[in-house]
């Protein structure tokens, strides 16, 4: 039996969701019969630190190239984080804007600091966010009007983005 190489870019909340991701898609798409020549071949992953993240600098495709080369069939496959997960209030402020515009209207303004927000929506009435980690490893930002009620509960959309992660390698054929 042969080998193919493969390249997938996956994001995810971290890498070993993002590889699960990868895995369970190219099982969809190509069987669980084994020998497809792709990430679904592979049991584990190991973790890369490229020289430069610039995925098209020529160090970058010298360094991959060397990579795949030396990756086992058999073994696991290589991954390179090319973002990592957004963390409470890592978006940009022009970010959190557009998704405070998406949850509360287009004249929503946000500020936040650390697990705090305030956004004011187009009803002009201030609310308050409270972030908190979900077992699945998703935020939920849970949004009420200053006087306590729940105006909208948002999940990994204001606050948190998920990280984007390369596996590549040689899977089995």
């Amino acid at each position: 039996m042969g080998g193919c190489s493969f390249s997938v870019v996956v994001e995810g909340w971290s890498a070993e969701s993002a590889f699960d991701e990868a895995v369970k898609s190219a099982q969809y798409e190509y069987g669980h019969g084994g020998y497809t020549g792709t990430i679904a071949e592979k049991s584990g992953f190991r973790l890369l630190h490229p020289p430069n993240l610039d995925r098209e600098s020529p160090a970058f495709r010298e360094w991959y190239e060397r990579q795949s080369d030396a990756n086992d069939k058999w073994g696991p496959a290589f991954c390179v984080v090319l973002a990592e997960p957004g963390k409470i209030g890592s978006l940009s402020k022009a970010q959190a804007s557009v998704q405070a515009k998406k949850l509360f209207g287009p004249t929503a303004e946000v500020s936040y600091k650390g697990g705090r927000a305030e956004v004011r929506g187009e009803s002009d009435k201030q609310a308050w966010g409270v972030n908190e980690r979900l077992p699945s490893g998703k935020w939920r930002v849970t949004f009420a009007q200053a006087e306590g009620e729940t105006a909208a509960e948002a999940y990994g959309k204001l606050f948190a983005q998920k990280g984007r992660y390369l596996f590549f390698g040689i899977a089995s054929s």
